[in-house]
């Protein structure tokens, strides 16, 4: 559990209040957790940062959306530590949000630094296309219906 991983319990009670969910979760469920961030290659007080600061993520199904959205900032040049400043970015929507702002900033070879930074991810779309994608709302909102559909 996450005892195991060296939560303090003060740790745990700031996780409760964070989300109190977490009371209701099995065992199985959080150790999976845990054990695909270490097996990612994070280190124990990687692992316990991460969650500490974003108990949320507890939340997450693990195989509909904790690891692929995990593998995705992983294989884009994120680290573990990248990870660890911004965890509540896995909560955000791989297919709807992630994936197409990150696909419309290389597609258009904008200069924009995706790995390690969450701002293109936590913008609103008005923002980011404004600010990041360098486009009208129209264009953006264009761009992504089209690649949702595909």
């Amino acid at each position: 559990g996450l005892e195991a991983y060296g939560f303090a319990k003060t740790d745990l009670a700031q996780m409760v209040l964070k989300n109190p969910s977490l009371l209701g979760y099995d065992q199985k469920s959080v150790e999976e957790k845990l054990a695909v961030l270490e097996g990612s290659g994070f280190t124990r007080d990687q692992v316990r940062s991460f969650f500490s600061l974003s108990p949320k993520v507890f939340d997450l199904s693990l195989e509909a959306n904790f690891k692929p959205t995990l593998r995705f900032f992983l294989d884009t040049g994120w680290t573990a530590e990248d990870l660890c400043r911004f965890p509540q970015i896995l909560n955000y929507s791989l297919g709807k949000r992630i994936r197409p702002r990150f696909e419309y900033i290389t597609e258009k070879g904008l200069s924009c630094e995706t790995a390690g930074t969450a701002r293109w991810i936590v913008l609103s779309d008005a923002d980011f296309a404004k600010k990041v994608a360098k486009c009208g709302e129209e264009e953006w909102e264009d761009y992504v219906s089209g690649t949702r559909g595909s």
